[in-house]
């Protein structure tokens, strides 16, 4: 299973993560169409984001199993296309 995190999120949470066996990528910088490229390019099941708005292209962009908002709320989040 792999994880990406496309967004600031405290360190810990990476760690814990890679401890339990899941592959981690880390790359807080990526928007709009470069984070819909992070998703497709490495494959990622899990996407966590902080603050990051995530549309529908970036949620259909890959084969993502779930979306993980490290916050709270999701009106970031497009629910119809994450459903």
């Amino acid at each position: 299973m792999k994880t990406l995190i496309a967004d600031r999120i405290a360190r810990p949470c990476a760690d814990l993560l890679r401890a339990a066996g899941i592959d981690v990528v880390e790359n807080p910088d990526l928007r709009g169409d470069a984070l819909a490229a992070g998703v497709e390019d490495t494959g990622a099941d899990i996407l966590a984001v902080r603050s990051t708005p995530l549309i529908a292209e970036t949620l259909r962009s890959g084969s993502l199993k779930l979306v993980v908002r490290a916050g709270a709320g999701f009106d970031t989040i497009d629910v119809d296309a994450a459903t």
